[in-house]
């Protein structure tokens, strides 16, 4: 067997197609080229993340000749550990690696999202509650459309047979009155939204209405925490069995009572009539279901 090479094979911790090349040293490079060099003005790398680089990239004893794995070997990187091992080792290192690129870079380097990049981040289709519902109508043997174009608001799902719509509205865009929470900053910019998409929902409603639909709403709670009671529900509706519509409130003002802003006065009106509001004194709190 002839004497091992200078060079390393890469063990890439994230399977790329790159796994099992020659590659030279990561540590030999040329100056400058490390994502935190110290003539970049950012802080050097530590050594236990020299150390954990070192770990992966370990190097495998080559023939000089052919440049083929040494005897007994075979042709794998890692030949002295089963495959699962030798992933989950090659796992382990790639999280410490992340950990220490992460406890020396500098604070200004590890930012998280902005209000408006998770914002921007949130559905207006094909969200959970949604998905959930459609597994449960599919499984019961329903057909449906989803989206359709030319209806007010595309609702969420549309049976033509049936002539019946569901919408599945977010407590928070919509004005659950149990679960709608006021937002602290930027009070006149999200006043105005819910009073607009309570507005549109109203709009909405009475037009399908009008057309000959039935109209369903459910909220995300009814769906997530009660999915078998949000099924017979729109279940009841499919059969021909519609229940008396109830009177769905919505939130459509808030107003803080103290400096804390711990107690509310919320303006409910009603989905079907807009004209009828009603007063209620509510604690500001952020529970779920």
């Amino acid at each position: 067997m002839g004497q091992a090479s200078t060079r390393h094979a890469i063990v890439d911790p994230y399977g790329s197609p790159f796994e099992g090349f020659v590659f030279p040293h990561p540590l030999r490079q040329r100056p400058g080229t490390y994502p935190f060099d110290p003539g970049s003005g950012a802080p050097a790398v530590v050594p236990r993340l020299l150390r954990v680089l070192g770990e992966l990239r370990r190097p495998v004893p080559t023939d000089r000749k052919r440049g083929a794995p040494a005897s007994g070997t075979g042709h794998r990187v890692q030949p002295f550990r089963p495959a699962q091992r030798a992933r989950a080792s090659r796992t382990r290192l790639a999280i410490r690696a992340r950990r220490a690129v992460a406890g020396c870079a500098p604070r200004s380097l590890i930012v998280g999202l902005t209000r408006s990049e998770q914002m921007s981040r949130i559905r207006g289709k094909n969200t959970l509650p949604e998905r959930r519902l459609r597994c449960l109508l599919w499984a019961r043997g329903f057909r449906y459309r989803l989206h359709k174009r030319g209806l007010p608001g595309r609702p969420d799902l549309v049976f033509s047979k049936h002539r019946t719509v569901v919408f599945v509205d977010g407590c928070f865009w919509h004005g659950c009155p149990e679960h709608y929470v006021r937002p602290r900053s930027r009070g006149g910019f999200w006043a105005r939204k819910l009073r607009e998409n309570v507005a549109r929902d109203c709009r909405q409603s009475k037009t399908l209405t009008t057309l000959g639909w039935y109209v369903v709403r459910l909220w995300e709670h009814e769906v997530l925490a009660a999915p078998a009671k949000a099924l017979a529900q729109v279940e009841a509706v499919l059969t021909k069995q519609r229940p008396r519509r109830p009177t769905a409130w919505r939130v459509m003002k808030t107003q803080p009572l103290d400096s804390s802003g711990s107690w509310e006065q919320r303006t409910l009106v009603s989905l079907l009539s807009p004209d009828r509001k009603r007063l209620v004194k509510y604690r500001r709190q952020t529970r779920k279901w």
